[in-house]
């Protein structure tokens, strides 16, 4: 019995031993915990690695929540979870999800969009617009001052453009002339200048002080006594006040000297008041309203006040700061807009009168222009813009009841008349469009539409795009260079409706071939290429010797341009130019290596064409390109797409192809393309996708061409025709706006 017990405590000790080893369970799965997100931002499709403990071995086990998506994981390395960005993944902390639960949430992921264009289709439009400020006209033709070249546009002649020309009259019959006031800053010197419309001819007179400001320029009749002896007028701000001077209207020599009007705190608008006087807006000291008055010139000029009745108004627009005013001098008589919509007309002669004409609609005129129409018995009519209501209205002064309304015109956003009394024609324009209309000024039949391009004489247009902005994802306003002459165009994106594109003139701007206006929202830098120096915040650093500017490129350390006589290097701090010579370079592209450094598509003297790369301290040092590879034919462009280096170009049986190239420069393969292009003209910023554009057939517009990696070549993702001529395009930061400027007609076609 003790053996039978001794053999059932070995079985009963054999069997818990088993039972306690069964229900031996592994630990409890623990959520991950995140150490590190890189890179911290990205676009849609790149890569991001996840280094997080408590991960699933099967990497689509794990889930990674973004702010407004979700992806699985990818590969799994260790502890880092490789995960694609999906699309509209949104901007903020990610969590992972595995087995053991949820982690806690990163730090801040910042998603920068889809990095591509979506659709590839025409999503909207913003137009190049002069917004006209002043209109005269004479001898038959047609001169605006622009807005957005803040220059003096002459319609038979596109080479004509004054800069800072603000201010401008017509001369009286039978002078067929023009006189303005331009400004050259750079020079410290400003001039009033007159035109001779018949011969072409150019007189001009400098002025003393650049810096007095800018006024109204009215071309004045002589006194009955003595109609030979006509003046020019020139207002200008001095301080808090204004000052008149008066010139011969024939050699613009001096004859007044500049005097302050008394009491006048600003000057709001003139016109031409007979017998050598002026009728101006002014407004007196302090903040008060406009009111009109009578200005005789003379060593101490007089000033006499025509208070308007009361309860009246002038239009006062606090962003258009045209003269809502205009005078006849055969009639003595001044005609100003008021806030209600009328037109309220003045005796000047006295006793001073007022009358009031009807327009027909409560909404202010925009400008006002007064002629003497009609033979024999002329009469007074007064022309009033009327922006809200796209018209034109001509108004009888003279009739009874006063305010007639003898015509209108429709004109897309009214805003100024004038009259051509040598060819008895009304010319107006609106800021809907770049057009002019000439209308008969007895009936407001139309004659003639006159289109004024946008950049007139700038043959050759863009040369380079950029953002001109700190937030590279929603950008306030691109930035073309333009050429013949240099500039920079300035095209507001995200400012209110309404807002007009701006023209620069810098004469740094481009070169024959290319150029290049960066923003930088670290360096906060603004700097643009010409053929021999680079503008850097005021400060010009000229290349030596002076070298053709074709392209350039913002580099994370430093600033590459190709140029006729190599690779130049500017660094940030200094600006200071390096050059690494190539005789006869012509860049056909240039851009960043994914590892670092700078590649050229480039020609040199021999015709041989290259793709070269420098590391960022060779290029820096001067020293020729690291490596080399030798096209058998041109090459159209080279471009990171995808994280590599490819050449699209010719072989040597003269098809075109796409090679791929590795960190040596050694082709790893190519592929044939379809058809040829001429050059990339951007690269989409997840370096997916390029573009590059062409004629559409039977016609001179034009088509943006947006290419895509397809089965084992690169493919046509998107053709989206376009109006006028592609002179230039950008994405935005996100990718996902493709801004295309054109010329004919003049603007910025927006791709989705």
């Amino acid at each position: 019995m003790r053996t039978r017990s001794r053999l059932t405590a070995a079985l009963t000790s054999t069997l818990l031993a088993a039972c306690s080893r069964d229900v031996t369970l592994p630990p409890e799965p623990t959520a991950p915990q995140i150490r590190s997100v890189a890179p911290a931002a990205g676009f849609a499709g790149e890569r991001i690695a996840i280094v997080a403990s408590g991960l699933d071995a099967a990497p689509e086990r794990n889930l990674v929540q973004f702010p407004s998506a979700v992806a699985r994981g990818e590969s799994l390395a260790g502890d880092a979870l490789v995960v694609r960005v999906p699309e509209d993944a949104g901007s903020g902390p990610i969590t992972v999800e595995s087995s053991g639960g949820v982690s806690a949430p990163s730090s801040p992921f910042a998603y920068r969009g889809l990095g591509q264009l979506r659709s590839g289709a025409v999503a909207g439009e913003v137009p190049l617009l002069h917004e006209p400020w002043r209109l005269v006209a004479a001898g038959g033709d047609t001169f605006l001052v622009s807005d957005l070249l803040v220059a003096l546009v002459r319609y038979a002649d596109f080479e004509f453009v004054r800069d800072l020309a603000l201010s401008v009259d017509a001369l009286p019959p039978p002078a067929a002339a023009v006189v303005w006031l331009a400004s050259d800053w750079t020079a410290g010197t400003s001039r009033l200048e007159r035109l001779d419309v018949a011969t072409d001819v150019v007189t001009a007179v400098a002025e003393l002080d650049p810096f007095a400001g800018a006024g109204p320029v009215v071309a004045l009749r002589g006194p009955s006594a003595a109609p030979a002896a006509a003046r020019i007028a020139v207002l200008r701000s001095a301080g808090t006040g204004v000052t008149l001077a008066l010139h011969d209207a024939d050699t613009l020599a001096v004859v007044q000297a500049p005097e302050a009007l008394p009491s006048v705190s600003e000057v709001r608008g003139c016109a031409d008041a007979g017998e050598g006087r002026l009728a101006c807006l002014v407004r007196g000291a302090g903040a008060g309203p406009l009111s009109l008055a009578l200005v005789t010139p003379g060593g101490t000029p007089a000033v006499e006040t025509i208070a308007l009745p009361e309860g009246d108004a002038v239009q006062e627009d606090p962003v258009d700061v045209a003269a809502p005013i205009c005078a006849e001098p055969t009639f003595r008589t001044a005609a100003v807009a008021l806030a209600d919509g009328r037109i309220a007309v003045a005796t000047l002669d006295p006793p001073a009168s007022w009358r009031y004409l009807e327009t027909g609609s409560r909404t202010p005129a925009r400008s006002l222009a007064c002629a003497a129409v009609g033979a024999p018995v002329p009469r007074l009519v007064v022309l009033a813009p009327k922006r809200a209501d796209d018209l034109v209205i001509a108004l009888d002064a003279e009739a009874a009841p006063p305010g007639r309304i003898l015509w209108s015109a429709t004109v897309p956003l009214a805003s100024r008349a004038a009259f051509d009394a040598s060819a008895g024609t009304v010319h107006a324009a609106g800021e809907a469009d770049n057009r002019v209309l000439v209308l008969d000024a007895g009936s407001g039949t139309l004659l003639a539409r006159r289109s004024f391009d946008v950049l007139p004489g700038r043959v050759g247009a863009v040369q380079g795009a950029t953002w001109m902005t700190a937030d590279a994802v929603d950008p306030a306003s691109l930035v073309f260079a333009v050429a013949s002459p240099p500039g920079v165009l300035d095209v507001p994106l995200t400012a209110a409706p309404g807002t007009f594109p701006l023209y620069y003139e810098v004469p740094d701007a481009v070169g024959a071939f290319g150029a290049f206006a960066p923003y930088d929202p670290d360096f906060r830098y603004y700097f643009t290429l010409r053929t021999c120096g680079v503008e850097w915040m005021g400060t010009l650093v000229g290349f030596d010797p002076c070298l053709e500017t074709q392209l350039g490129q913002d580099g994370p350390e430093d600033a590459y341009v190709g140029t006729a006589g190599g690779l130049v290097t500017l660094d940030f701090p200094g600006m200071t130019p390096r050059r690494s010579a190539i005789p006869g370079a012509k860049f056909a592209s240039l851009g960043l290596l994914p590892a670092g450094g700078v590649f050229g598509a480039v020609r040199d003297a021999g015709g041989g064409w290259t793709v070269r790369a420098w590391s960022e301290a060779g290029a820096a040092a001067e020293l020729p390109a690291e490596r080399t590879w030798a096209s058998p034919g041109e090459i159209a462009g080279a471009a990171v797409l995808d994280g590599a280096l490819w050449a699209f170009h010719r072989d040597a049986a003269g098809a075109f192809v796409a090679t791929r190239l590795d960190g040596a420069l050694a082709p790893v393969g190519s592929v044939p393309m379809a058809e040829a292009f001429a050059r990339i003209l951007a690269v989409s910023p997840n370096g997916r996708t390029f573009v590059t554009w062409e004629y559409q057939p039977y016609s001179q517009d034009t088509s943006v061409v947006v290419w895509g990696a397809g089965a084992g070549a690169w493919e046509r993702a998107a053709t989206v025709p376009v109006e006028g001529l592609v002179s230039g395009v950008a994405f935005s930061g996100s990718g996902e706006a493709l801004y295309v400027l054109t010329r004919a007609p003049d603007r910025v076609v927006v791709l989705e």
